[in-house]
């Protein structure tokens, strides 16, 4: 389930000063295990100044042979700076098969066609997996309504533009965009600066008709995730009509336990990539980190309770997380926990990866 394969760099393409695409051949061989759901991210890996690195990067168009993603410069960040300035078309990068459950029912037919309206919010980087949701929907479903409320600092910043004025041109009927850029004057108030307290709600209000809304899906950081999704839910919203998906790790927030490697006897078992394995948990260790810590194949990377990549189910045992950015309620209810936020609070627990 968590194996690399080597995949060919056939295109890097600049979006912005700030960000570009790599485009990743897919061999014929490959062709289902790469098959991705529009919303879903590839986790890259490789070597840089001699240390093995891995980043998840969502993405923004796919294909029978190829798969693209978008990724966005971090000045100091160590993968998105390499891409810029070392990869190159021919390279070739460890690739994971597509994952990730921020996408589209695409395999619920019956809901598909059942849902019109759609409210897709995006910042920055953050509108790489709504490019390609928005665009499979505009394409499958002709019956479809979005409205997509973009956030970015200036109009130079914008990643996609060309596409998504195309999108919009092609769809005009069906598409409406509504740039906020928060360093640039525009016509409106309300469109050039950052949204926060009663402005999330003037958002809605001005430019979307929530009481029509089948689905929304919000992609960002936290403030205006966070601010977004309260306005909706005030306005009536069911929360689990409401799709997230954070970047970056609220670190500010995130509780740091101590960590004691004596005098505790909890043992938990890890099911993980069709295997079994019992292991022991310090004392305020998390279940992500003892698994680690004991050489388990396990899916992760933020650490932060953010990305919900190391989500796993207890099915036997209780424990409770520190923080919860990534996980929806219903999840949290059916037993799902964020393994690198979840403390065991039974003596023994049985944690599964795979469900």
């Amino acid at each position: 389930m968590y194996v690399y394969h080597a995949l060919k760099v056939v295109e890097v393409l600049p979006e912005t000063d700030e960000a570009v695409t790599l485009k990743f051949d897919i061999p014929k061989k490959l062709s289902n295990q790469f098959k991705a759901i529009p919303g879903q991210h590839l986790k890259l890996k490789t070597h840089i100044a001699d240390k093995v690195v891995e980043r998840f990067y969502s993405i923004c168009q796919m294909g029978d042979d190829y798969l693209r993603v978008g990724i966005k410069s971090v000045p100091e960040g160590v993968f998105s700076q390499h891409v810029f300035h070392t990869i190159k078309v021919g390279d070739v990068l460890e690739v994971m098969a597509p994952q990730g459950d921020f996408c589209l029912p695409v395999e619920n037919v019956e809901s598909m066609q059942q849902a019109t309206q759609y409210l897709f919010v995006a910042a920055g980087s953050g509108v790489t997996p709504i490019l390609a949701m928005m665009t499979y929907l505009l394409e499958n479903n002709e019956h479809t309504q979005i409205d997509f409320v973009y956030i970015n600092a200036k109009r130079q910043s914008i990643m996609f533009f060309e596409q998504l004025e195309a999108l919009k041109n092609r769809y005009m009927d069906r598409l409406s965009i509504v740039h906020v850029l928060t360093r640039e004057p525009r016509d409106l108030d309300i469109l050039s600066v950052r949204p926060e307290g009663e402005r999330f709600e003037q958002l809605l209000s001005a430019f979307v008709d929530t009481e029509k809304l089948d689905h929304t899906y919000l992609c960002g950081p936290l403030p205006i995730i966070e601010g977004f999704r309260a306005a909706l839910i005030e306005k009536g919203i069911d929360k689990k009509n409401i799709h997230l998906e954070l970047f970056g790790t609220p670190t500010s927030q995130t509780v740091r336990r101590p960590v004691t490697h004596s005098n505790s006897d909890k043992q938990i078992t890890i099911i993980s990539g069709g295997r079994k394995q019992i292991i022991g948990l310090a004392k305020g260790q998390s279940i992500l980190d003892a698994a680690i810590e004991a050489g388990t194949n396990v899916p992760f990377a933020c650490k932060g309770g953010v990305c919900a990549t190391c989500k796993a189910k207890m099915i036997n045992g209780s424990a409770t997380m520190d923080v919860n950015y990534g996980l929806e309620d219903y999840e949290v209810d059916l037993g799902y926990v964020l393994t690198c936020q979840a403390h065991v609070q039974t003596e023994t627990a049985v944690v599964d990866f795979d469900v």
